[in-house]
């Protein structure tokens, strides 16, 4: 019960990580198509399914980093990179979506042009090993789809009450078997033609995101930690029931 308490907290504490308004002058959510682009800012389109491919919507936090110290800009490992008052390290990507569907939404955001992480998403932060990417002033970079999944070792899925786990959680409440906490992970593919279509002014601009493997860095987030490919992101795993991440 205390290690469900734990986990409950330092979730709480990853969503409202995930809440932290980000400066304009780093990363912006754009909900319409900007007249004109930006040529000083950076561009990122990134379709976010539903986390598990259920009704929770998927979200995902992008930060700046640093390659050369290995860390989130400012961090422990790299403090000299430290950004100026004011601007924001990290943006969360939960809200403002540019289109949406039952089962995802696209997202469009201008971001200051640098080396960015995905840092953390569903209430886990990636620092055991995620990817980073490039976003150039005046391009546009295409993420792909991502699709946040609870990291299930055993490929079991999502735990669920039944009406007999509700009435044994009544009687025995705090003695009751407790679900272990489950970190998320992340399946990331290109873009398909079935997938959201790119807005027709980006897409001949839109390229695909060339991500750099192997990104570390310290759990500022404060929630529990993962890699972004989950278990079977582990050099030699091998899961059950766990499909290949491109």
């Amino acid at each position: 019960m205390k290690e469900l308490m734990k986990f409950a907290l330092a979730a709480l504490a990853g969503m409202a990580a995930f809440a932290l308004p980000s400066s304009a002058s780093a990363a912006e959510l754009l909900k319409s198509l900007p007249a004109t682009r930006d040529p000083a800012m950076a561009y990122v389109l990134v379709e976010l399914r539903n986390h598990d491919d259920a009704k929770l919507p998927g979200n995902i936090i992008l930060a700046r980093y640093d390659p050369v110290g290995g860390d989130v800009r400012g961090g422990l490992r790299s403090p000299a990179s430290k950004l100026a008052k004011g601007a924001s390290v990290r943006v969360s990507v939960r809200s403002k979506p540019l289109v949406k569907t039952e089962g995802g939404r696209l997202y469009l955001l201008a971001l200051e042009p640098d080396t960015w992480v995905i840092e953390g998403a569903g209430g886990t932060a990636f620092s055991l090993g995620s990817k980073s990417f490039v976003a150039r002033a005046g391009e546009v970079v295409d993420l792909g789809v991502l699709t946040p999944r609870g990291d299930y070792p055993e490929g079991e899925g999502p735990y669920r009450l039944t009406a007999g786990k509700v009435a044994k959680i009544a009687l025995l409440g705090p003695f009751a078997k407790q679900p272990k906490p489950v970190p998320a992970m992340v399946e990331m593919r290109s873009r398909e033609a079935s997938d959201m279509a790119i807005p027709v002014s980006l897409r001949a601009a839109a390229k695909p995101a060339s991500f750099q493997e192997g990104a570390k860095f310290g759990n500022y987030l404060g929630v529990v930690v993962n890699r972004i490919g989950g278990r079977k992101g582990r050099p030699g795993a091998q899961v059950k029931g766990a499909a290949a991440t491109p």
